[in-house]
């Protein structure tokens, strides 16, 4: 699997490798017909791809600019929440 760096250094040279990547990843993604599975197969990929120690997920729907509204958090000690889940 290609790093960051790799995937998004242009210069890097072995372009046919990072458009694989991510016609991989659109591609599993487009096949997810479940929202949540959808959220969880994409954090998979930007694990492997960068690393990360939290994941955030904001929303501006129905908020006036410039007000934004958390949707989900997970950390490696907090899985994440699903914003439709019961407290």
């Amino acid at each position: 699997m290609l790093r960051t760096q790799a995937l998004f250094d242009t210069n890097a040279g072995d372009w046919p490798r990072r458009l694989e990547v991510v016609v991989s990843m659109m591609r599993e993604m487009s096949l997810q017909s479940d929202p949540e599975a959808m959220v969880r197969s994409y954090g998979q990929w930007l694990g492997n791809l960068l690393h990360t120690d939290r994941r955030l997920s904001l929303s501006r729907r129905g908020l006036e600019f410039p007000r934004v509204r958390i949707t989900r958090f997970s950390s490696r000690s907090t899985p994440g929440r699903s914003p439709n889940a019961s407290p």
